[in-house]
């Protein structure tokens, strides 16, 4: 016991921690040691959080809206391969009901619809269950006539699929490209409409520039696509990083120590009570050493990464881009949104009254969708050219 104490207190003193929390932790540690037949049978079990059963305690209004999500059939599950070493990610995915597809009015029986696909790069943490939500609003608003997808991010869902790997930006951005060229070598017709989420939209922009002829419409939330570590969240997160070796451990004791009801609990409250259930659970995933490593790490490197805009790729694709701004954003600040409005004219640009993190807020994914509906619409009504 005197041993391990030690070892939490060298820890602690690395790291400019106060008596009180590394005490703590030595009581964690040792109850750990105590119950740890039982803490394993917890940890086995973590894999069922994004299958949990909703919370009891839900207003009338949050049943409302569940009913109405639960009008659109729940996604395919799928994991794809996303680079030669194997790496797998995770997809949610909403495919083409054939018979809506081949659905066309008796007067225009010589031509159909256009292959599109809708994909999502959600941000940083990269769990697709974060925009299940907004996936079921395009459903909901354009049927089931095209294939609705979000990849998640490599190590950020499940990272034991992948061995506990790291992986940093240019590999999130490697793995999306080599995603899409297996779709493009299977149709080379394939349109692209990309939605984009914070780093999701820089992400954006990569897929742009490598499938520029593919592209039909492009959306950015929330856009961090330059000078992310001058926000005034960049320069938060550098304090976490200076912390980085701890904030792992910690998590991965919390993995083990704490119950997954009071997890449920703790997440309900510092997401909110208007967050869809889903959103809550992906919050749950969180509570691993391996994928904290994984976002924290590809954190860093958008930190160090992205810096000067492109801005000759964004005006390349200017008509194609809607840009999606919050009217309070830490991570996009107003003089980014003015500057982007005022250097790409030609763009579309809207604004919702959410934060950052617009999935958390009451009505946050109906009004960001409503926008997206509105910019994508007459791409996934096209046809064939005869």
């Amino acid at each position: 016991m005197i041993q391990t104490f030690m070892t939490i207190k060298e820890q602690a003193q690395n790291h400019s921690i106060s008596t009180p929390l590394f005490a703590l932790i030595v009581v964690a540690r040792i109850v750990y040691r105590c119950h740890k037949e039982q803490l394993e049978q917890q940890h086995q079990g973590h894999h069922r959080y994004l299958i949990a059963d909703s919370d009891e305690d839900d207003t009338d209004e949050e049943g409302e809206d569940r009913k109405r999500r639960n009008n659109v059939p729940s996604p395919v599950k799928e994991w794809n391969i996303v680079a030669e070493d194997d790496t797998k990610t995770l997809s949610l995915v909403y495919y083409p009901e054939e018979g809506v597809r081949e659905e066309v009015p008796e007067e225009d029986t010589e031509s159909a619809l256009e292959k599109v696909l809708i994909l999502v790069i959600p941000g940083n943490p990269g769990n697709p269950y974060y925009y299940l939500p907004l996936m079921q609003e395009i459903v909901k608003k354009h049927g089931r006539r095209h294939e609705v997808r979000c990849l998640s991010h490599a190590g950020h869902v499940m990272p034991w699929k992948n061995h506990n790997r790291d992986f940093k930006l240019q590999e999130q951005m490697d793995q999306k490209a080599f995603y899409i060229k297996q779709r493009l070598r299977e149709d080379p017709t394939l349109r692209l409409v990309v939605i984009g989420h914070s780093i999701g939209s820089y992400i954006t922009l990569d897929i742009a520039k490598r499938f520029p002829q593919h592209i039909a419409k492009l959306v950015l939330m929330q856009p961090t696509i330059m000078h992310v570590a001058l926000s005034r969240k960049g320069k938060q997160f550098m304090t976490v990083m200076n912390n980085y070796e701890f904030v792992v451990m910690l998590m991965g004791m919390v993995d083990y120590l704490v119950p997954v009801t009071l997890r449920r609990w703790f997440v309900r409250r510092s997401v909110g009570s208007h967050a869809e259930e889903t959103v809550r659970l992906a919050s749950l995933s969180l509570v691993n050493s391996c994928v904290i490593q994984n976002v924290l790490g590809m954190a860093a490197t958008e930190m160090a990464e992205v810096v000067e805009l492109d801005e000759k790729l964004v005006t390349q694709h200017e008509s194609k881009i809607l840009f999606v701004y919050s009217t309070v954003d830490e991570w996009v600040p107003g003089e980014f949104m003015q500057e982007f409005q005022l250097r790409f004219v030609n763009a579309q640009h809207r604004v919702v009254p959410h934060r950052h993190a617009f999935m958390m807020e009451l009505d946050g994914t109906r009004d960001v969708a409503e926008h997206i509906s509105q910019w994508i619409g007459a791409v996934l009504d096209e046809k064939k050219a005869i």
